[in-house]
């Protein structure tokens, strides 16, 4: 550390206070620690002590232990001691095994996703729009169906006529948008001069057929993806 004095009396007790705070600061110690996790960590030190009593194993019995005795008690011990690592190997191997959180991990997605197939969204047999969202725990967790044969308005709950899908935040019209679902097409137009809206980062200015997985971002903060069951390969 560098500090900076002036010669001047002027400055003496800007000369002190520097003084004094290079003196706090040359008193001051950093000591670096490794950020492990908890669970690694533990799964190492597993693995360190399997190695040392590997090498205790096939070591010899400590000198102290050999005096006075005869080669029958000596083998007797080194059988027991041999027992007692085999019995600690096998004790530490099966810690590790219920540390194995990698695959405990994937195992559950496994389930979630088939629990998601049977029961969740994708059992949805109508076209729907489902929502997008930086943080992964926040995608997908609003569906808007859409009714066969009917139109359905998105727009602001203040609208003359009360929209299917109410949206807030910037840039959303009180009448924004309407889709038809009619005979399998669906098809998305604004319903207001102005509106914002996108379609796969396309500004939409008339209709436009949705596909299977187009995204559709309403106003600057909605962002959909439209799914259709009935034309999934398109």
């Amino acid at each position: 550390m560098i500090a900076a004095l002036s010669p001047a009396d002027i400055n003496y007790d800007e000369t002190l206070s520097t003084l004094r705070y290079a003196d706090r600061a040359k008193k001051i110690k950093n000591k670096a620690v490794v950020n492990e996790n908890p669970i690694d960590k533990l799964i190492r030190e597993l693995r360190e002590e399997n190695e040392r009593l590997k090498k205790a194993a096939g070591g010899v019995l400590p000198m102290q232990s050999q005096a006075g005795m005869s080669p029958e008690e000596i083998e007797e011990m080194r059988r027991k001691m041999q027992e007692e690592i085999r019995a600690q190997l096998l004790e530490n191997q099966e810690q590790m095994k219920d540390l194995d959180w990698d695959a405990k991990l994937a195992e559950s997605r496994k389930e979630d996703a088939q629990l998601s197939k049977d029961h969740g969204p994708a059992k949805m047999t109508v076209p729907h729009f489902v929502n997008l969202n930086e943080d992964p725990m926040l995608s997908g967790v609003i569906k808007h169906p859409l009714v066969e044969g009917k139109e359905t308005l998105i727009g602001r709950k203040d609208a003359e006529i009360t929209p299917h899908i109410i949206l807030t935040g910037l840039s959303i019209q009180k009448q924004h948008a309407s889709i038809m679902f009619d005979n399998e097409e669906i098809v998305i137009k604004p319903a207001s001069n102005g509106a914002r809206i996108k379609v796969n980062g396309a500004p939409l200015t008339g209709e436009r057929k949705l596909e299977h997985h187009d995204r559709v971002l309403l106003g600057s903060n909605h962002l959909y993806v439209f799914i259709n069951p009935l034309k999934p390969d398109l």
